[in-house]
């Protein structure tokens, strides 16, 4: 994203936002395919009777300068209440009945795919790069380029 000079304190930060907001944000196709593809995949993860509400719900809890970029329109006042509504009493319960830790963390999590825990980021990757990387290890300042 190219951004220098982040701000250090919370109220700097959401003004650097809010300007940075203002100049980028703006309407493209592009924008639209990729939110498109997004509300696709998250329409697959339920029942597919499900599915004409995903959209709605996505442009529902995302803000209006991310809502306009993407070309979705705001839902009406009381769908977004209703969806807000929902997940505030949806966390109740899990908070109490799941067999996870809660809060839910990185590190206090498990995954199948890693039993022996997450590796890192430098291990992973296809298998001809890592041969490269590691034959031709990178100084701190360059940047590895296949």
């Amino acid at each position: 994203m190219n951004l220098k000079e982040v701000p250090a304190t919370r109220e700097a930060l959401r003004a650097f936002t809010e300007t940075y907001e203002a100049q980028h944000f703006r309407f493209t196709e592009s924008n639209q395919r990729i939110a498109d593809s997004t509300v696709r995949i998250v329409e697959g993860w339920f029942p597919s009777f499900l599915s004409p509400v995903v959209k709605p719900v996505f442009a529902a809890l995302i803000n209006d300068s991310l809502r306009q970029a993407f070309g979705y329109k705001r839902p009406a006042g009381w769908f977004s209440a209703l969806v807000e509504g929902a997940l505030w009493l949806r966390k109740w319960p899990l908070r109490w009945l799941t067999f996870k830790p809660y809060p839910t963390l990185i590190k206090n999590s498990h995954y199948r795919s890693y039993p022996s825990g997450i590796p890192a980021i430098e291990a992973l990757g296809p298998d001809p790069l890592l041969r490269q990387m590691k034959s031709q290890p990178a100084k701190p300042e360059e940047h590895f380029e296949p």
